[in-house]
């Protein structure tokens, strides 16, 4: 089963009850869905918060990084070889 595509969407949702930290108040969910694609049809979805008050990721640079970064690297693996496919992302 290969990766043939990697595609992003935008989930927003508000909270019933907003939460504070120190460094700011969060009364909505905004993060970016990731969506990996196989030959096989299969399809996996993961998300990545933008937390750019605590670690300077933001939806676009955490887009970009994937877009440019990620996945030349992914399209065309094996998606059941888990170790590989760390192992590019991680270089």
């Amino acid at each position: 089963m290969k990766i043939t595509d990697i595609k992003f969407a935008m989930l927003r949702v508000p909270l019933k009850t907003p939460f504070k930290t120190a460094l700011r108040t969060v009364e909505k969910v905004e993060d970016v869905i990731v969506i990996v694609e196989t030959d096989t049809g299969h399809v996996g979805y993961g998300e990545a918060p933008a937390t750019a008050v605590i670690t300077g990721d933001t939806h676009g640079s955490i887009i970009e990084a994937i877009k440019t970064m990620i996945k030349p690297k992914l399209i065309g693996e094996d998606i059941e070889d888990l170790n590989r496919i760390t192992h590019l992302i991680q270089g």
